[in-house]
């Protein structure tokens, strides 16, 4: 996060929350903007378009959402990229639960659509070990291009 935000900048965030999501925001001076989720518990794009200024650096998804357990479907996924493209802003998906998630196979397809079609969509994937995997607390995840902070 902190290639992204710094003291002063914000990041959109769903509520309910992860708390250590915010609480890293918090301590880094990264001011949280909270998107609160609707119906199914479900955050809205244009919702979010609402908080955007130009403090606002990126926008965090967690699917399936912790603590919630709502899975964001792949349209509602697609409608955040476009609008973190359109804003210039990083979209962060956690999928630290995606081994939880409901369907088979992979639960939406942002990141090779964006190296397919050559695009410079703004997505950073990140995913970490869960209790399933047998790594609680391993963290990993990756750029698929490069963040240039103003």
């Amino acid at each position: 996060m902190s290639t992204i935000a710094e003291a002063g900048d914000a990041v959109i965030l769903p509520t309910p929350l992860y708390f250590n999501h915010k609480m890293w925001l918090d301590t880094t001076g990264v001011e949280t903007r909270l998107l609160q989720c609707g119906e199914g518990m479900l955050p809205d794009p244009e919702a979010a378009r609402a908080l955007i200024d130009e403090n606002v650096k990126a926008i965090l998804l967690v699917t399936p959402n912790n603590p919630t357990g709502a899975e964001y479907p792949v349209g509602l996924l697609e409608g955040f990229m476009a609008l973190a493209k359109e804003c210039g802003l990083a979209l962060i998906i956690d999928e630290s639960y995606r081994n939880f998630h409901s369907k088979s196979g992979t639960p939406h397809n942002l990141f090779a659509a964006a190296r397919l079609a050559r695009q410079s969509d703004p997505s950073i994937l990140f995913f970490k070990g869960v209790p399933s995997d047998g790594s609680p607390c391993w963290r990993s995840g990756g750029l698929d291009r490069q963040i240039a902070r103003d």
